[in-house]
């Protein structure tokens, strides 16, 4: 039973890696939460960087802010600034803190200070993102890998036989339309038929075909079995229309 969901979830996966679209949105995705996550990053630190000076800030009073698309509370805090001297300020958060509890800020002029913005979840998302683009684009080129090695092993098998196309078949797969030729061959040895089916094309080959008067294609066949084949579409792809 788990291994019919594996190998499920493992076609489904295949599939998705199939569709270009999907694989390309989702890149995009991933890359537009990765360079705005890594934007709000770096202009945290750029804020902290700017207001080069931090202190420990004792909080003296709470006040609640009940507008609407604003903070929820505003903070007068007093610390001792790098000069030495004991000042007061404010500050907006969204965080619940009480009176005499005490707050990492920075700030460039004491008139205005800022939450220290130790803000690891907008760095988790970027790393995420990034892991993420970066393992799709390893699953789509390992895929591609695997099916060139599978196929350069097939064609030096050098088991090479002449199938008589059949038909075309269009086959819809998360809303992308591919095309597929079904050709047959008969085997002389026990007379079997064999039915073959060529790659997804992203183009219909009725045209090409047509126009390369092609009414038979190469098949490849692995020497010991013949359900291990590649049907060479390579030069109706180069010829596509």
């Amino acid at each position: 039973m788990n291994n019919d969901v594996v190998k499920k979830t493992n076609n489904k996966i295949l599939d998705i890696l199939k569709n270009r679209m999907i694989v390309s949105i989702v890149l995009l995705i991933l890359l537009i939460v990765f360079v705005l996550s890594l934007l709000v990053g770096l202009r945290n630190t750029y804020d902290y960087l700017n207001k080069v000076h931090v202190g420990d800030a004792l909080i003296i009073s709470v006040t609640d802010n009940n507008a609407k698309f604003s903070n929820k509370h505003s903070y007068e805090v007093e610390f001792t600034d790098y000069k030495g001297k004991v000042v007061s300020s404010n500050f907006n958060s969204n965080n619940d803190y009480k009176i005499n509890d005490h707050v990492i800020i920075y700030y460039k002029n004491t008139d205005k200070v800022y939450l220290h913005r130790d803000n690891p979840s907008i760095l988790i998302v970027s790393f995420i993102s990034l892991i993420l683009i970066i393992l799709l684009l390893v699953l789509t080129k390992e895929r591609k890998v695997n099916i060139a090695k599978k196929n350069k092993r097939i064609l030096k098998s050098k088991k090479m036989i002449e199938a008589r196309i059949s038909n075309i078949i269009r086959n819809d797969k998360n809303n992308t339309k591919y095309y597929n030729i079904i050709c047959k061959w008969n085997n002389p040895e026990d007379n079997r038929e064999y039915t073959f089916n060529s790659e997804d094309l992203e183009f219909d080959p009725t045209i090409t075909l047509n126009i390369l008067h092609k009414n038979t294609i190469n098949v490849y066949l692995d020497k010991n079995d013949y359900n291990k084949y590649y049907v060479d579409v390579r030069e109706i792809k180069k010829n596509k229309i």
